[in-house]
């Protein structure tokens, strides 16, 4: 939930704590890894806004007692500069471990998907 309100906030701050600093992000177009201080800036720079962040059939499991393994489906609706409304839909996986004490985000990866 704290990630989704990132996103709508727009609060690089909160993403600060949520990422792990050797977090990895798989999942854009050009096939490149990202990074957390790229995902920062790019909150920050941000021209749009993200209107919401819908998840369903979300699942979790546990490994060991450190990280945990979270997946499902993802919906983001967003607004463009010139207030044109798109939808990006995805399959993702996040991997969460807990690091002094605190729970950070270490991987995410998205895949687009489509509803048929």
């Amino acid at each position: 939930h704290r990630w989704k309100m990132v996103f709508i906030n727009q609060d690089a701050d909160a993403l600060e704590q949520i990422l792990a600093e050797e977090w990895t992000y798989a999942g854009s177009l050009d096939g490149n890894l990202g990074d957390k201080k790229a995902s920062i800036e790019d909150i920050r720079q941000q021209e749009g806004r993200v209107l919401a962040v819908n998840t369903f059939d979300i699942t979790t499991r546990l490994v060991k007692d450190s990280m945990v393994i979270v997946s499902g489906k993802e919906e983001i609706v967003s607004e463009d500069k010139d207030g044109k409304i798109s939808f990006f839909k995805a399959r993702i996986t996040d991997i969460y471990q807990k690091i002094n004490g605190k729970w950070q985000a270490i991987s995410t990866h998205s895949s687009p998907r489509e509803e048929k």
